[in-house]
């Protein structure tokens, strides 16, 4: 290979081959570390005007023979040429005119010091003369060998398993291939293009062909440049083909071919699948006995959850009319709770629904409903599944949980003695109808741990204050559910990358705390919960552009009032709805339940510091307190 080096504006050189290090005595590693300019390595005998105009050269730059001095070489003689590469680098290429003066020196020195070669080549000639007389007898049995050859070739592509076929610099496949290319690739490749065996769209066949000039020309090296092609192709039975791609190179070493090998890897890509089928079932049973009474609480939620739903599909759907509302909430509540439980087909079969519904809402039809209702069916039947490996492991019915109290026989026998007086009356009642906080949130943990793997990010460090707190069974089953929802809101649009964070100077895990506490307020208990994160803080500005672009009238509201739309129906300012959020679901059921329970909600934030949720809500019902009393 020729030297070549790759530089910017400033000529500060960006790559160097292994070539081009020997003129400097320099490792291409070292080089390109210390940001060297090529004028810091090369004195050159002249200027030259294309590298002092480097950033004016849009076209490739006659050869230059010019002297040079490096750390190496002493007067060198090279011919240089410059050419842009991208937009803000160009190619430098060094054609070392020292070396073939060296070269023919030294061989003109052996040809001096060894004439009796050149009487071995006479007798040599001699005996090429008798050769040649045989010579057509010897092609013939040459033939005879590479026919047969060709036969043994041909055979054994065929017995691959393999699509394997070659094609050229100018994306022309050549006539070998084996026999596999006709079920896997669907066609014999010879004389096609490459770019049309691999179904390359219209769109993108121009990004492919430059992708094959930069893979022939190997401005980088082919092990670098071959992934970045098309790594799968379209089937017309669904099966998955991978795609990978191997040098053919010539005895300079440049690539004269490249071969393309395609396998059929659907049943390795089911086995995947089934593989994480079965782990996630594993990871769902686990769940199930670390957090028994979590499920039960999920469980009997979900049977709500499907109740209203059942109800909403035997009405008839009208466009525009029908208040989708709530039945998107119970949807997306119900796959937060699918999700921290490893329910990937409850899960899976809750965003179907999400986007069907979504579809309905702008375009209805009445196969889109048909679709809606059958998968609401499925999610039927995921409960039931759910129900029954339930009774697998504990041998009980998991609707049974609301309606035992479980108490010994001591402390039956003191709520027999003390049943007179009202403080025992409620002492009793805290004992037996209060459960911990703990009991319903300690899922969390594997929540946050779950969607940081899906976003990619570390998982943030998360603290539980006042878990010990107890409140009445029941009444906050469903808030404890919906609160999954500002959990994982504060990992997707709170908690900042690690590398945002960084620049922010802020720990590259970041912190979400929960804290429970029992205030009083107007003669009355009263819950308090903070969810705060150090994240990115609430975007008022964000929110008032994706209001204009909802057509939402804003009535001049400030940057603390505006943040509260965040709880709108359907308002998220994500462009693209995700498994995690996008929806505008979330925080609306949060608020629809808070409210629900008499309670209120309160948003305090700061830009790249943190936000934080305040929610404060009676202990007791109204009538539960008047009965205690």
């Amino acid at each position: 290979l020729e030297p070549v080096f790759i530089l910017d504006s400033e000529l500060v050189i960006l790559y160097c081959n292994e070539t081009a290090s020997h003129l400097t005595d320099l490792s291409p590693r070292k080089i390109i570390r210390s940001k060297k300019k090529i004028t810091d390595l090369f004195q050159f005998s002249e200027n030259v005007d294309f590298l002092e105009n480097i950033s004016s050269q849009s076209a490739p730059s006659p050869y230059k023979e010019i002297k040079f001095n490096t750390q190496a070489i002493t007067e060198g003689k090279s011919q240089i040429t410059l050419q842009p590469f991208t937009k803000d680098s160009w190619i430098l290429f060094f054609r070392d005119v020292t070396l073939e003066e060296r070269l023919q020196k030294k061989y003109r020195a052996e040809l001096e010091q060894k004439e009796v070669v050149i009487s071995d080549l006479e007798a040599a000639r001699e005996q090429l003369e008798v050769y040649s007389k045989k010579l057509e007898s010897l092609v013939e049995e040459r033939t005879i060998e590479l026919s047969s050859l060709n036969k043994m070739m041909k055979a054994l592509l065929d017995s691959l398993n393999q699509a394997f076929f070659v094609f050229n610099s100018d994306g022309k496949c050549l006539p070998i291939y084996s026999k596999a290319c006709l079920s896997i690739l669907e066609q014999a490749p010879n004389g096609k293009m490459i770019w049309d065996i691999l179904n390359v769209t219209t769109e993108k066949q121009q990004g492919f062909k430059n992708w094959l000039l930069t893979l022939f020309q190997e401005m980088l090296p082919f092990e670098d440049l071959a992934p970045l092609g098309p790594s799968r192709r379209q089937h017309s039975l669904d099966k998955e083909i991978s795609i990978e791609y191997y040098p053919i190179r010539s005895t300079e070493g440049t690539i004269e071919a490249v071969v393309c090998v395609a396998n059929d890897i659907t049943d390795l890509v089911a086995a995947k699948k089934q593989a994480e089928g079965d782990r996630a079932k594993v990871e769902s049973i686990l769940k199930i006995v670390q957090h028994k009474k979590q499920v039960q609480l999920f469980f009997n939620e979900s049977l709500k959850d499907i109740a209203k739903i059942r109800s909403f599909v035997s009405k008839e759907f009208s466009p525009g009319k029908t208040d989708t509302e709530e039945i998107s909430r119970q949807l997306h509540t119900l796959k937060g709770g699918a999700a921290s439980f490893y329910y990937q087909d409850l899960k899976s079969y809750c965003h179907t629904c999400e986007n069907l519904l979504e579809s309905l809402k702008n375009n209805y039809s009445e196969d889109l409903w048909e679709s809606f209702y059958s998968t609401t069916q499925q999610i039927e039947k995921e409960l039931f599944n759910i129900k029954e490996d339930f009774q697998k492991i504990f041998g009980t019915d998991p609707v049974e949980f609301e309606e035992k109290i479980s108490i010994s026989k001591n402390d039956f026998n003191e709520l027999i003695q003390h049943i007179e007086s009202s403080e025992i009356k409620k002492n009793l009642m805290q004992k037996y109808l209060y459960t911990p906080i703990s009991e319903q949130i300690d899922h969390y943990q594997n929540i946050i741990e779950s969607t940081a793997k899906i976003l990619n990010k570390e998982a943030p460090a998360f603290s539980v204050s006042g878990a010990g707190i107890k409140v009445p069974q029941n009444r906050f089953n469903y808030l404890f559910q919906v609160l999954i929802h500002a959990i994982r809101n504060s990992l997707d649009h709170g908690i900042e990358s690690s590398e945002d964070r960084l620049q922010l100077n802020k720990p590259i895990n970041g912190k979400i705390n929960l804290t429970f506490s029992l205030n009083k307020s107007n003669d009355q208990e009263v819950l308090m919960i903070i969810i705060e994160d150090d994240g990115r803080g609430i975007d008022s500005n964000a929110i008032r552009r994706k209001l204009i672009e909802l057509n939402s009238p804003l009535s001049n509201q400030s940057d603390e009032e505006i943040i509260y739309r965040i709880f709108d129906p359907s308002f998220s300012t994500r462009q693209e709805a995700s498994e995690i959020s996008g929806r505008g679901v979330g925080m609306n059921a949060i608020l629809e339940e808070v409210l629900h329970l008499n309670g209120k909600i309160e948003i305090q934030t700061i830009k790249n510091q943190f936000t934080k949720f305040l929610i404060q809500i009676p202990l007791e019902q109204p009538s539960r307190l008047q009965k205690a009393s």
